[in-house]
């Protein structure tokens, strides 16, 4: 019997900005952290590997029960084991038939998932009061790194505007125009490269403020209500080439496999951008509609990529 369940998240703007203060806009998507009941005491982690395990030896679980232990809030262990399944958040390559993390926020997903079904929101609680202990719970897992964008698309599970330490507020994208996701191929590792981000915060400010400065109006502008559709594509194609020229001189996020597709993207006339922490993981696509989008999506399956994983029937009907 599924308990609770939470979606993952892509983001169509505002990486790496968000972290100084700029507004990101981020979306849920179909993949969805679920916790049901499991037969037996032991709880079950299912994700690229199936294993058993007492409740208090699950890091996540960990995590979740010490921060609401801290803040003296009262929640009930389950009786029996909890199964805490991630397996949409993975899938397996074609080429060397290994599963891979796709990086749509899962452990985001699933500590919101686990915390509903530990400690559902109280009926005198905001949702924004639940968000702020659920980003807690995340950031003690994660050791604190993060913008807590992904754990806000898992409560909200919307469109989102979020800027840190700022109360979320719903989005819509500009109508007419039509936006993929293509899969890299490859996973990543969002808290190294956003560690590795930190370093060069650290080692080389002046430097860091000359590249991350023009991301911030560009990622507020984009997030904008009522932005047209021209100007939104000119920015999502000025954030990327910000952001390439950000990865250049920082960790290298802006790897060979985005600069593939972006030019596959951009001679077929679209826009490309990284989505979320690069490295791998996914891009974006901004067509000029539906069947442009369909155009992409096509010749990119031809060149070998996938534009399948991430469905965006629901995100375009929200922008209609």
């Amino acid at each position: 019997m599924i308990l609770s369940s939470a979606p993952g998240k892509l983001f169509l703007s505002g990486e790496y900005a968000v972290m100084e203060g700029a507004p990101a806009l981020v979306m849920p998507v179909s993949q969805r952290a679920i916790v049901s009941r499991e037969e037996g005491d032991d709880w079950r982690t299912r994700a690229d590997r199936d294993l058993a395990l007492p409740y208090h030896e699950i890091p996540l679980v960990k995590s979740v029960c010490d921060e609401l232990s801290r803040r003296n809030l009262s929640f009930t262990e389950p009786e029996g084991g909890l199964c805490l399944d991630t397996r949409a958040f993975f899938t397996k390559t074609e080429v060397y038939h290994e599963v891979t993390k796709l990086g749509l926020g899962g452990s985001a997903a699933l500590t919101v998932a686990l915390l509903k079904a530990l400690f559902p929101k109280p009926a005198n609680w905001s949702q924004y009061e639940y968000l702020v202990l659920a980003m807690a719970c995340h950031q003690r897992f994660q050791g604190g790194l993060g913008s807590g964008a992904d754990v806000t698309v898992a409560v909200l599970d919307d469109l989102v505007r979020f800027r840190i330490a700022e109360e979320p507020v719903t989005a819509r994208l500009p109508s007419g125009l039509a936006f993929g996701f293509v899969w890299t191929g490859r996973g990543a590792g969002t808290v190294s490269y956003l560690d590795r981000m930190q370093q060069f915060k650290v080692s080389d400010p002046g430097q860091y403020k000359a590249l991350m400065h023009p991301l911030i109006p560009i990622a507020t502008d984009l997030s904008r209500p009522g932005i047209g559709e021209d100007a939104f594509r000119r920015g999502i194609a000025e954030m990327d080439s910000c952001l390439n020229a950000l990865s250049e001189r920082s960790t290298g996020f802006y790897t060979d496999i985005h600069v593939e597709l972006r030019d596959l993207v951009t001679r077929s006339g679209g826009v490309y951008k990284p989505s979320g922490a690069g490295g791998g993981d996914f891009g974006m696509v901004v067509a000029t509609d539906a069947d442009h989008l369909k155009e992409l999506n096509e010749m990119l399956a031809a060149t070998g990529f996938r534009a399948d994983l991430v469905s965006t029937d629901r995100f375009m009907q929200e922008t209609e």
